[in-house]
């Protein structure tokens, strides 16, 4: 048995590997599964649209077909109140159709340094601030990409945003076909030899029009992942917590600030290389409350940036030359460069994101787990083994001592003035890999068109979205209109490679 996965509506006669409790598009409805019909219609986009749906209190919430769908859409209602709205209902809605369009053939380009005393414009938030335009994507024919770029372009059909992709010229027919014959529109395709998963982390975007990618540690006398532990270790250690979690450097090891340049030649866009080593999950940019912008970067990459200028300068800077640096690569002012602490893990988006403006959600490991154990142990019953009893304690033991981590990063957090609300938003497979099962931190905001705002999740459980639901709209933690899951079946596979939606995504736009 498989903890982790739908398991408390699944039909027997189901594929073990198909994710239960879900209907896929194209294909039909196992005759053995009971669906009823949506019992309500709820007022969507501005209240010009009734749109079939439920109550996330419906005790037959699971069998709905808005449940059942691979993309589930929420959103809030009154005081206390979800509702799960019908997503085909939603796309049904959209009069304005995008057709695609195939564009010239792009080349990477690692940019020209950005001169120290050269000013930027600000980098585009990665809040709800963000009119989104476009989200760029590497297409791939099969697997997690793929999956992503035909979900993430039928949400941008109701939130009104294309989805670009870059794909390697050879595979430019076979990907035109393959769409095609999915029925997929809303996307643009760009050939591009320069090509990665990773989109999220090889630039940023500015909202003046041109891109930032990290700077280049070739020059370095020593191993990045060698500065980084010993950095770690400095700061880690005097906690009594260890060093030895996921490390970062693959954007410099395999030059993908190359594949930063190619999304820029997309886009039109100047090329600046950053004097700081930021990789995009490792930063967090967004407006406050009065509108002043922000930038916080973990830990990690404030420590390489000062390895950087060390050996630029020939001496060793202080904290605020590092932030002053880092400030002026993205366009903020230096006071409102912060650095945050790892929660534990190489990319702070893996464990924290932004629900409002100076309001972060941080992930609760202790929560967390144990909200997985109560689970875990409810559903198998009578039927827990020793075995499985070990592995849920040794799941327990992880979770606490992740949270010591995560006290550090909220510390750090509550000094840069944010309000934190602690969030079991991370749970793990319970497999032994100690690897996320689900995780809702890995997510994207934007705002449309018409000035309504939305976030799009990775899936997890039937149990894990509904607990996610409630807390955000039913708890009014997060204030949108919609919020998006999309489809679970990914997660293995992204989160096991150690990242996921927002890290193979990467939005364009402007400030709404």
């Amino acid at each position: 048995m498989q903890i982790g996965r739908f398991v408390e509506t699944a039909p027997q006669s189901w594929s073990k590997h198909s994710q239960t409790g879900l209907r896929y598009k194209g294909k039909a409805t196992p005759v053995d599964a009971y669906s009823p019909s949506e019992p309500e219609k709820f007022p969507q986009f501005n209240g010009r649209l009734q749109v079939a749906g439920h109550r996330l209190s419906d005790p037959e919430h699971s069998q709905y077909p808005s449940s059942r769908y691979e993309i589930r859409c929420y959103a809030p209602g009154a005081p206390g109140e979800v509702r799960s709205l019908s997503f085909e209902e939603l796309v049904a809605a959209q009069e304005r159709c995008f057709q695609p369009e195939f564009k010239f053939t792009v080349e990477g380009d690692s940019g020209r340094p950005r001169r120290p005393d050269e000013k930027i414009g600000m980098v585009a938030p990665k809040d709800h601030s963000l009119l989104v335009d476009s989200v760029d994507m590497h297409y791939q024919s099969w697997g997690v990409n793929r999956q992503y770029f035909h979900q993430m372009s039928e949400v941008g059909l109701v939130e009104g945003f294309q989805v670009r992709g870059l794909v390697r010229p050879e595979s430019l027919g076979y990907a035109e076909k393959a769409l095609s014959d999915a029925g997929c529109i809303n996307y643009q395709l760009h050939p591009s030899s320069a090509t990665g998963h990773w989109l999220e982390d090889y630039s940023e975007p500015l909202l003046d029009g041109g891109r930032v990618v990290p700077a280049s540690f070739k020059d370095q006398q020593r191993p990045l992942r060698e500065l980084l532990l010993e950095a770690r270790q400095q700061r880690l250690q005097p906690h009594g917590l260890s060093e030895q979690f996921s490390t970062q450097g693959s954007v410099d090891s395999g030059e993908y600030q190359k594949v930063g340049g190619a999304q820029a030649r997309v886009h039109g866009e100047h090329v600046y290389q950053a004097q700081s080593y930021v990789e995009g999950g490792n930063l967090l940019s967004g407006l406050r409350p009065d509108g002043t912008p922000y930038v916080l970067v973990g830990q990690d990459s404030l420590d390489l940036t000062r390895e950087l200028l060390t050996q630029r300068l020939g001496r060793r800077p202080d904290e605020a030359e590092v932030r002053e640096v880092v400030a002026r690569d993205y366009g903020v002012k230096p006071d409102q460069v912060f650095g945050v602490e790892q929660p534990g893990e190489f990319h702070i988006d893996m464990r924290m994101t932004p629900l409002a403006p100076g309001v972060m959600a941080l992930q609760d490991s202790r929560r967390a787990s144990q909200m997985q154990a109560a689970w875990i142990r409810e559903e198998l019953g009578e039927t827990m083994t020793p075995a499985w009893n070990e592995e849920v304690e040794a799941m327990l033991k992880a979770g606490e001592e992740s949270a010591r981590y995560e006290e550090l990063t909220r510390r750090d957090l509550e000094k840069a003035g944010f309000q934190v609300v602690s969030m079991a938003g991370a749970f793990r497979n319970m497999n032994n890999t100690k690897r996320d099962g689900a995780n809702f931190f890995n997510a994207r905001h934007g705002t449309n068109p018409q000035g309504e705002k939305y976030t799009i999740m990775m899936g997890g459980t039937a149990k894990q979205e509904a607990y996610v639901a409630d807390f955000l709209l039913g708890q009014r933690h997060l204030s949108v209109d919609r919020l998006y899951f999309l489809d679970p079946e990914q997660n293995e596979e992204t989160l096991s490679d150690q990242g996921g939606l927002k890290c193979r995504t990467k939005p364009q736009g402007r400030l709404a």
